[in-house]
C-alpha cells in the first residue's frame, strides 16, 4: 500500500466533529447511489449494488473515500481488484491494508491521482466527496471522467442545499442542461444528473433531495495533459460559479464547505 501525499494533508481524524458522515457501509451507499422518491425511501428503499459493477483484476476508486470502509468491504469480497482512495482527511489504519494506494489532499486540485491512473479505473464511487465541497464541482466530474477506460462507470451522489433543488451545487436547471451538454459534445458521454430522495446523516434523518450523477467512460482521445485546457473551456461555456452560502462545513485547510452555486455565463 502507498500513501501519496500533497501540500494539503490528510485531516487528522480526531479534529473531524462528532458524527461526521465518512464511514458509511456499502448497504447504505447502496441506496444513495439509487433513485427513491418519498414513499420509497420511507418505507423500502430502493438500492443499486455497487460490488456488482467490480471486475476482478481491475481498478476501483472511492473518489472522496471518508474513512475507507467501502474500499475495506469492495476488498473482501473481491481480492484481486486494485483499490484506490482519496481523501480530505485521514483513513483509518484498519482501512489502509485493503487498499493498494491512498491519496490525501483535495480534488482537483491534486493532480497526482489523475497523472498516475488516467484512463484506466474501470468503477469510480463519490459520495458527498468532491462534488459537493470542491468550488467548481464540473471540474471534478471532468476529473474523474479523464480517470475511466473506455468502458468504465462513475456513480456518485452529491448534495444540494437545504434540500432545494434550486440551490444546488450544480446550480439550477439550466446550467445542469449546459453540464450535460459539455459532456455530450467534448467527453462523448451522457452524463444524468438524478434528483433522489435521502435521509440525511447529518440532520437526524431530515429528507432531503440530493443528486445522484453517472456517466460511462468513452473513446475520446483526452488525458491528463488535457485537464487544465478543458476545466477553462468548461469555464466559458458553462460559467464560472459563485460561491453562495455554506451549510454544512468541516475542519481542515481548503475549502472543506458546501455551498449552492450560481454560474455566470
Amino acid at each position: 500500500m502507498s500513501i501519496i501525499t500533497t501540500k494539503i494533508k490528510g485531516i487528522p481524524l480526531s479534529e473531524l466533529p462528532q458524527g461526521t458522515p465518512c464511514n458509511r457501509s456499502i448497504e447504505t451507499i447502496n441506496v444513495l447511489h439509487e433513485f427513491n422518491n418519498l414513499e420509497s425511501i420511507t418505507s423500502f428503499p430502493n438500492a443499486t449494488d455497487i460490488s456488482a459493477l467490480v471486475r476482478d483484476n481491475e481498478l476501483f476508486l472511492d473518489f472522496g473515500c471518508g474513512r475507507g470502509r467501502l474500499c475495506r468491504e469492495i476488498k473482501e469480497k473481491y481480492p484481486t481488484i486494485k483499490v484506490l482512495g482519496f481523501s480530505a482527511h485521514e483513513v483509518e489504519k484498519t482501512n489502509t491494508v485493503f487498499m493498494d494506494r491512498i491519496y490525501y489532499g483535495l480534488a482537483p486540485e491534486n493532480l497526482t491521482l489523475l497523472n498516475d491512473f488516467q484512463r484506466r479505473v474501470s468503477l469510480i464511487t463519490e459520495t458527498y466527496g468532491p462534488t459537493s465541497f470542491a468550488d467548481n464541482p464540473v471540474h471534478a466530474l471532468l476529473y474523474a471522467s479523464l480517470l475511466l477506460k473506455s468502458d468504465g462507470f462513475y456513480t456518485g451522489i452529491s448534495s444540494t442545499t437545504k434540500s432545494e433543488l434550486g440551490a444546488s451545487v450544480f446550480g439550477d436547471k439550466e446550467t445542469q442542461s449546459r453540464i450535460k451538454q459539455f459532456f455530450k459534445i467534448h467527453l462523448k458521454t451522457n452524463l444524468a444528473i438524478i434528483p433522489t430522495t435521502i435521509k440525511s446523516a447529518v440532520q437526524e434523518e431530515s429528507l432531503f433531495t440530493d443528486f445522484i450523477v453517472r456517466f460511462h467512460g468513452s473513446n475520446h482521445n483526452l488525458g491528463a495533459k488535457d485537464f487544465i485546457d478543458l476545466c477553462a473551456l468548461v469555464d466559458k461555456e458553462i460559467g464560472v460559479p459563485s460561491q453562495g452560502n455554506s451549510w454544512y462545513d468541516l475542519p481542515g485547510e481548503g475549502h472543506m464547505s458546501i455551498k449552492n452555486k450560481s454560474w455566470q455565463f
